[in-house]
């Protein structure tokens, strides 16, 4: 006859049983206390995401098309904001076609942002027109307030020209 050891299945089985009833709860309690991570209570929306853009400023130079803005200081609701999450631009092409492109902030330029102007640089559009550009404020979530009015860049040539008798864009 084989001699078994101390771990029989009854032995393995009981056990099992009763550190499944200790482990358990303990598991449950770390769960509970590890996700339970809220620092404050929720705030509004409004309390969040930035005002809008209120200076954009564009103009063609022989690099391209010059964007200038200030980012918001205060949010939605009027109150000071207290980071900012980046910004969007879009564009709308001549022809009617659009785009967009993002810039974002780390966590630690969120807070050091607010308020500060921006100088973005645009590639010059292909075609012949009027483009059109809006900034918009993004909080840390991505969302934004509602598109203002946006700033209109006439080309009305192929190369840009510096000097006198340049053509002007507003």
């Amino acid at each position: 006859m084989a001699r078994r050891g101390p771990w029989t299945g009854k032995a393995l089985l009981a056990l099992f049983e009763s550190s499944c009833l200790f482990l358990f709860p303990c598991v449950c309690l770390a769960l509970w206390t590890a996700a339970c991570g809220l620092k404050a209570p929720p705030q509004p929306r409004e309390a969040v995401v930035p005002m809008p853009v209120t200076d954009l400023s564009a103009r063609a130079d022989p690099e391209g098309v010059r964007l200038e803005f200030t980012l918001p200081d205060r949010s939605l609701d009027g109150s000071t904001l207290g980071a900012i999450g980046g910004y969007r631009i879009e564009r709308r092409s001549p022809s009617g076609r659009k785009s967009r492109e993002e810039v974002r902030f780390s966590v630690s330029e969120q807070k050091q942002k607010v308020g500060r102007p921006v100088v973005f640089r645009d590639p010059l559009p292909e075609e012949e027109g009027t483009c059109w550009y809006w900034v918009l404020p993004l909080d840390a979530y991505g969302s934004h307030p509602p598109r203002g009015e946006g700033v209109p860049l006439t080309r009305t040539d192929k190369l840009p020209v510096a000097g006198p008798g340049a053509a002007e864009n507003p």
